[in-house]
């Protein structure tokens, strides 16, 4: 999701405090090139989307790296020494990447739907420098996985509950609509579930709104968003044997950060 405000709507610009981004399609201005327009709306500087949602777009997998710091700090286990990547698209090595900077990973195995692309998946990792090789047992890999990180465009379960070991970290990353989901009922209601935003994952998840519809889980099984691990008002993981699952949807908080990140720096000149 774009971080994108409307120039109509100056009043919101308040509420956001620094810089947003607007989209100026349709708003006559006197610069031709959309990188030379700077507005200043309601008190605050406003960068046209045309010229800052491509640098955003670049940086957007810095950004989740960052966050994911701080998230698996939180939910991993201090010993999770075997990783799982599901997944062989664009987010996969960043996620992978994410995961090794914060526990001392042994083993990164990856898996996809085609095993050339999880081989070379696999290849792309160890030229970095991780200790990474494909694999075509999917089940197994679940079951000895300390962590499984999962980028996929599933509409159909990849992750089984009944395959996970106590004690595994489960982060979703990918589906992203009601309709798309990674893991089972059974995975969610054995886990600790924590989500990036209540708003956006309780709303488009359907790892979670599938099974809230189907009953086997309630609401309160959804125990925190990650604004309540970086304020501390819940701890995150509590035991070594429990299950732990991170579900993101994406926010426009992410994407705003960046743009101002990216305006700030061209103002500066850095």
């Amino acid at each position: 999701m774009d971080a994108v405000v409307d120039v109509r709507s100056a009043a919101e610009l308040h509420r956001l405090g620094g810089v947003a981004v607007v989209n100026l399609e349709g708003v006559q201005t006197r610069y031709e090139d959309p990188a030379e327009v700077l507005l200043r709306i309601a008190g605050h500087l406003v960068w046209p989307a045309q010229f800052v949602m491509p640098h955003v777009r670049e940086l957007r997998p810095r950004w989740m790296i960052r966050a994911g710091l701080f998230l698996y700090d939180h939910l991993a286990r201090r010993d999770a020494r075997r990783l799982l990547v599901i997944g062989t698209g664009a987010l996969a090595p960043t996620m992978a990447e994410a995961h090794c900077a914060v526990r001392s990973i042994e083993r990164v195995e990856v898996w996809g739907r085609q095993p050339a692309r999880a081989a070379a998946t696999a290849a792309q990792l160890a030229s970095r420098g991780l200790p990474a090789c494909a694999v075509d047992d999917l089940d197994r890999a679940l079951g000895e996985a300390d962590i499984v990180t999962c980028a996929t465009t599933a509409s159909a379960p990849i992750v089984h509950g009944a395959k996970l070991r106590p004690g595994t970290h489960v982060d979703l990353v990918g589906a992203f609509t009601p309709r798309m989901r990674e893991t089972d009922d059974e995975a969610v209601r054995r886990a600790r579930v924590f989500v990036d935003t209540f708003a956006g994952a309780l709303k488009e998840a359907g790892d979670l709104v599938q099974p809230l519809d189907a009953g086997a889980i309630e609401r309160a099984h959804v125990l925190a968003e990650l604004a309540d691990l970086c304020a501390g008002r819940h701890p995150g993981r509590t035991r070594d044997d429990e299950i732990t699952l991170f579900k993101s949807v994406g926010t426009a908080l992410e994407d705003l950060c960046a743009a101002r990140l990216v305006g700030t720096r061209s103002v500066h000149g850095t």
